[in-house]
């Protein structure tokens, strides 16, 4: 496998050579040998790097973007119509605030809620998911999705829960995970009461 693959998935720092564990935030690093899966995930619950939580919620969300701007914009004009209102004494300010404070408010808080909503199916199962051994089976560029010209990877794996199997996929723009092999084995998170959440530990 490519250096390329020696980047802390957590915190994105980089390092010259392969350690188990980054210095920065603590996570683990995803192993360069391909018959090697690394260690055992820690058990449930899990405590994620710091910030990495936050950034897989929201980080590269238009929709939480959006919705915060419609938030902070419903706020602002609950404040500066009514205080008009009030210092001119034109009472009908303070209903037109209210309506349009009230609509962007939620609207926006609406939005974030779904974001959060969105984030949390994809943090719980770093925190609470049951670890199995699973394997790499396909690695290839998205045409579907398309960012300033270029395709992220997908990288579809495979692991039994419950004694069936199942089969779990993630989107990255790294492209070492081309250097993935079929068959190469990985560690993978899933929630018991839903094996169709599930995560590539560490993520890649």
């Amino acid at each position: 496998m490519t250096t390329a693959f020696i980047r802390c998935p957590w915190c994105s720092v980089h390092y010259d050579a392969f350690q188990s564990l980054c210095d920065q935030c603590g996570g683990a690093l995803f192993p360069p040998e391909p018959s090697d899966p690394g260690a055992v995930p820690p058990p449930a619950p899990r405590a994620l790097p710091k910030g990495y939580a936050r950034n897989l919620m929201f980080s590269g969300n238009p929709l939480g973007l959006v919705g915060g701007i419609f938030f902070a914009v419903g706020l602002l004009l609950g404040v500066i119509f009514p205080t008009i209102g009030i210092a001119t004494g034109l009472w009908l300010m303070l209903l037109i605030g209210g309506f349009l404070a009230l609509i962007f408010t939620t609207l926006g808080g609406t939005m974030l809620y779904v974001v959060y909503q969105a984030g949390m199916n994809k943090v719980r199962p770093y925190k609470d998911g049951v670890a199995v051994l699973g394997e790499v089976g396909n690695v290839y560029k998205n045409p579907l999705v398309n960012v300033n010209g270029r395709n992220p990877y997908t990288v579809e794996y495979l692991f039994r829960a419950d004694g069936r199997p199942f089969e779990g996929q993630m989107d990255t723009w790294s492209s070492a995970v081309i250097d993935l092999e079929k068959g190469q084995p990985l560690h993978v998170l899933y929630l018991p009461e839903d094996p169709l959440q599930n995560v590539i530990y560490p993520p890649l």
